[in-house]
């Protein structure tokens, strides 16, 4: 649009075409189209909370916008920026804040829900064709009670790399293969659920990513 807000309907999209082998098995297959000027791309973002509106048709079956919404606290909040600016720096992307209220809210949208019934700590759609949800992210609350805060900025970064057209390296996507097994783990990758063969004898629960790649 041309106000850089996101209404609730579909930014649009191009497909991902790598050039190099090695990060292929991150890559979703598709991104948020480039801005006129071919160089650059902006996205909004903003911080949505209690009353924020989200498309329905995204949410069949699932209630999260009605699920106890909360806004990101404001160390969250300086905590996700920073990390949008690290991105910043090492792409071309450039990120825009924006109020978010009615049916006008930022590309990029996080926010706290109860997510009791669920089981994961963090989720986001990814940028697909036709899907007003993309970019939207939920992090369950379960998480501020059950020790799992102390991890926030990681499931943060992870969540926000799937947001921005990143995957799981060890789910293939067509035309992106796995990752290879050698680089399959989190210590390569902040998108892995992993270890890789090189490091076996390590668990998840000793290694501490902080990128994408």
């Amino acid at each position: 649009n041309e106000d850089n807000t996101h209404y609730l309907d579909s930014p649009d999209y191009n497909n991902t075409v790598p050039t190099d082998e090695t990060f292929d098995g991150v890559i979703e297959g598709h991104h948020y189209s480039s801005d006129p000027n071919g160089t650059t791309t902006t996205l909004t973002y903003s911080f949505a909370g209690p009353g924020s509106q989200y498309d329905s048709a995204s949410y069949s079956g699932r209630n999260w916008p009605n699920d106890g919404l909360t806004r990101l606290s404001d160390a969250d909040i300086q905590l996700f920026e920073a990390q949008l600016q690290f991105v910043s720096n090492i792409t071309n992307l450039e990120f825009q804040r924006v109020e978010d209220g009615g049916t006008a809210a930022g590309t990029i949208r996080p926010v706290w829900f109860k997510g009791t019934s669920e089981t994961f700590s963090g989720y986001a759609e990814a940028p697909y064709p036709s899907k007003a949800a993309a970019g939207d992210i939920w992090f369950s609350q379960k998480i501020l009670t059950d020790g799992s805060h102390n991890e926030f900025g990681r499931i943060l970064i992870h969540e926000l790399g799937h947001a921005l057209g990143l995957k799981h390296p060890h789910e293939p996507r067509p035309g992106f293969p796995v990752l290879d097994t050698e680089w399959l783990g989190r210590e390569y990758t902040i998108m892995s659920y992993k270890v890789s063969v090189r490091h076996g004898e390590m668990t998840q629960d000793d290694i501490h990513p902080q990128t994408f790649m």
